[in-house]
């Protein structure tokens, strides 16, 4: 296990590239544990989010940004930058801030493209600054358990792993078919978006590099030949009479648990980051969602 450092006279400094919400949970360890870590810059092209970033962290306007280039061309702002852009932006700012001596901490995945992590590496290389990706299960109290058991021995080598990613039926739901990773041409395969987790533990548990890896599958439900014949020619869940007993439905993951138990976070803080919702109103079918 590695051993917890003495905690710095001064704290740390990070500046937000993307404040949408992988952004706000790295930011949020500078509220659980002040000491450690300031955050004194921000970059972020919706405005919303942006302002209200800003003003929970208390930035000075000179260090918000709409773009994160225009950051990248000042003198460095703080120790690091976490970069939380969507996963084909990775890359460029990536090198840029690194070019310009920040150490990183880079969301998963690294990159879609190899020749694009190829291009992070070496820009880390040459500029000799600290660099991780968020790989963040390999931290968890489980998996430290996890590898004090394989490392022990005591249930001998490794011969096989099979791993199971818990994700959901909402939750895929949520995050792959109407959320930011719906579309592999604008983001990346599920695989990559999401089990890269799943992928960067079994590495982590055997100790080795993969030599050979082959994937499969298919798309074969969220289909619009799929679509119930009781959904008729609704177009979203407010108008759809299929919508009761549907457990994809939009009103079961999103406006009931705001309704009963006042849920505003993950996954409504997605869909409305911030600012207030007619949650009564949409229940009642008078808008779209």
């Amino acid at each position: 296990m590695l051993e917890v450092p003495n905690v710095p006279k001064e704290p740390l400094t990070i500046s937000i590239i993307g404040a949408g919400q992988r952004g706000n949970n790295y930011a949020q360890y500078s509220e659980l544990f002040p000491e450690w870590l300031k955050v004194v810059a921000v970059a972020e092209n919706h405005p919303d989010k942006r302002n209200a970033f800003a003003k929970k962290y208390n930035i000075p306007n000179e260090n918000v940004f709409n773009d994160w280039s225009d950051m990248a061309k000042r003198p460095r702002l703080s120790n690091a930058v976490a970069i939380c852009t969507p996963d084909k932006l990775h890359m460029e700012p990536s090198v840029a801030f690194a070019n310009s001596k920040y150490n990183i901490l880079l969301e998963k995945p690294m990159a879609v493209t190899v020749e694009d992590c190829y291009k992070i590496v070496e820009a880390i290389k040459q500029n000799e600054v600290i660099f991780a990706v968020g790989h963040v299960l390999r931290y968890t109290s489980h998996m430290n358990v996890v590898m004090q058991v394989i490392n022990s021995k005591a249930l001998g080598d490794i011969i096989n792993i099979q791993h199971l990613e818990p994700i959901g039926h909402w939750h895929f739901a949520h995050s792959y078919v109407r959320g930011n990773w719906s579309q592999e041409a604008s983001s990346t395969f599920s695989l990559m978006a999401k089990s890269c987790h799943d992928l960067d533990l079994i590495v982590y548990m055997m100790g080795s590099n993969c030599k050979k890896i082959s994937s499969f599958g298919t798309l074969s439900h969220f289909r619009k030949d799929k679509k119930p014949v009781e959904a008729g020619i609704a177009t979203n869940c407010l108008n759809c009479n299929y919508e009761p007993s549907c457990p994809y439905s939009a009103k079961k993951i999103y406006i009931e648990p705001f309704l009963k138990d006042g849920i505003k976070s993950w996954p409504n803080s997605v869909v409305q980051p911030v600012g207030h919702i007619d949650y009564h109103l949409w229940y009642e079918g008078g808008t779209e969602m």
